[in-house]
Order: C-alpha cells, then structure tokens, then sequence
C-alpha cells in the first residue's frame, strides 16, 4: 500500500501521504472510524486497530491495511 504518516496538528489529527507534502485534516465519524474532513462526502475511510501501549500499529484505509513503522 501507499506510505502514508498520520499525526497531531494544532490538536486535530492529520493525514498525509509520505512523499507529499498537502496534508488533510481527518475528522471521527463513528468510534475509531475516520474521514476526510474534505471533501466532506469522500469515499475513503480510516480505522485504527492492533493498539500497544496506546499506539496503533495498524491503520485500514478504504480496506487496505498499512502497518506501522518508526521513523527517525
């Protein structure tokens, strides 16, 4: 799958491919289950899961699942 980084910016949760730099703000639509905040009615879901010490190790975006690797 796509090299993809989630994190905090200015307290929302925030999504990005890797190899850009256009980040988008993900929004909670049910528990543990996330969107795009635009556009508002996109297709592509988020859900974390496989949760160790408070940290996902594992992200399903739009069914496909991407593991959790740290980087420097």
């Amino acid at each position: 799958g796509p090299g993809v980084r989630v994190f905090v910016r200015a307290g929302r949760l925030t999504f990005s491919y890797a190899d850009a730099s256009l980040a988008t703000e993900l929004v909670e639509e049910a528990p543990g289950r996330f969107r795009f905040a635009e556009p508002a009615l996109g297709p592509e879901w988020l859900a974390f899961d496989s949760v160790i010490d408070g940290q996902a190790q594992r992200l399903i975006f739009s069914g496909i699942p991407l593991y959790r690797i740290d980087l420097p």
